[in-house]
């Protein structure tokens, strides 16, 4: 009998770090050894494995904005072994329609849809599996669902399975009858559109209030940016205590300011009257808020989509200067139509130019705090590494 040998559908997202190849006999359904190597980390070092109750797959998520962590434990103990098979097959042995494999994202929808199997397998009394081979117990779960995401996940599942064969996966899925009602019932359910439509009238207003953010921020930005590298470095300034002092604060360093009288210092005053930033942990929602404006405009002048955005690095606007004039381009990774992470460039407007110099700015801030290479930080950086949130500030009782 020969053998057959798959790559993981990540082999290729992280040079070095790649899973274990899967090899078996053909036409010989055989789940992998509990050792079995699911990811790694960059320096090649085992990260998950299959007989592990967590798969960590982060390190090959072509978006920050998808956990890469499968926790089977949530699942019921009956059902963990047939979960991480199952899982094991989308990776290792399912091609996409669109690309060679499924990504992290797509993986993680089809793992939602399992864990809501398992539920409803674990109310009926019946094993996972059981209910993929069964047409009544799939029919009957499927009548529970409201969902087409859930509904579309569970039917192309049940295809590739069908696809594959009893000999590959072990499971003697429901036939075509039952995959021609799931596609039936996916088109019975509303379709939301990804990005609907937003009318020119409120797109202007949306404009037009967040270039005023912009304008705000600009006008003071120097002493904007001072004052959150005091109270970023200074965890003791611009702190005020909510209750009298007890000896639990024996320990807290000697306050050295209000937030309010600090903000009055740097000239911030009618900026945090406009925007309530009454006290550190305020300050943090609005650099937050900064943050967000920021990027919606990024995405109005571009056209990129959300984990576009958030591919962006320091240093991302690149200005190509001709005859006719400066064309600018804002380079970041996309994985549109590709699989995998291509660099690309979204060429936009002299609008972009403000957010991107308040956003490198924070980030720069970032850099100079934690010691971060400046060419792999990314322009929406954490505003955590900033230490202002309750959980970095010294004691509960300071603000």
């Amino acid at each position: 009998m020969t053998t057959r040998s798959s790559q993981s559908a990540f082999s290729h997202v992280l040079v070095g770090s790649a899973p274990d190849d899967y090899t078996t006999d053909r036409g010989c359904a055989t789940r992998p050894r509990q050792s079995f190597v699911m990811s790694r980390n960059r320096d090649g070092t085992a990260l998950s494995r299959y007989g592990d109750d967590r798969w960590d797959l982060s390190p090959y998520c072509l978006s920050p904005r998808v956990c890469g962590v499968f926790d089977f434990s949530r699942l019921a103990k009956t059902h963990t072994e047939d979960a991480r098979w199952i899982l094991f097959i989308l990776i290792y042995l399912v091609q996409s329609d669109h690309t060679t494999t499924l990504s992290v994202a797509s993986i993680k929808n089809y793992w939602h849809m399992i864990a809501s199997v398992s539920r409803f397998a674990e109310a009926e009394k019946l094993g996972l599996i059981e209910v993929l081979e069964s047409e009544l117990s799939l029919a009957k779960y499927a009548s529970t669902l409201s969902s087409r995401t859930t509904v579309g996940a569970l039917h192309a599942l049940v295809k590739f399975l069908l696809q594959l064969g009893y000999e590959s996966t072990g499971i003697r899925t429901a036939g075509s009858q039952t995959i021609q009602s799931l596609a039936q019932l996916k088109s019975q359910l509303t379709y939301i559109k990804q990005h609907p439509v937003i009318p020119p009238r409120i797109l202007s207003a949306l404009i037009s209030e967040l270039s005023n953010l912009v304008d705000d921020v600009d006008g003071v930005k120097p002493n904007l940016y001072k004052f959150i590298r005091r109270c970023s470095n200074d965890r003791s300034y611009g702190r005020g205590l909510k209750h009298p002092p007890a000896n639990r604060y024996a320990s807290c360093p000697s306050l050295k300011n209000s937030f309010l009288v600090g903000a009055a210092d740097h000239g911030l005053k009618n900026l945090f009257e406009k925007y309530d930033v009454r006290s550190v942990l305020k300050l943090s929602g609005f650099i937050a808020r900064i943050q967000h404006g920021c990027k919606f405009l990024l995405h109005i002048y571009s056209g990129m989509r959300d984990g576009e955005a958030h591919s962006l690095k320091v240093d991302c606007l690149h200005k190509i200067a001709q005859t006719d004039g400066t064309i600018l381009r804002l380079v970041g990774t996309t994985t549109k139509l590709a699989g995998t992470a291509l660099e690309t460039a979204w060429v936009t407007s002299p609008e972009v130019e403000r957010p991107i110099q308040i956003l490198e700015q924070l980030a720069r801030i970032v850099i100079d705090r934690t010691g971060a290479n400046p060419k792999e930080t990314p322009l929406l950086v954490s505003i955590a590494y900033l230490g202002l949130t309750r959980a970095d500030i010294w004691e509960r009782g300071l603000e």
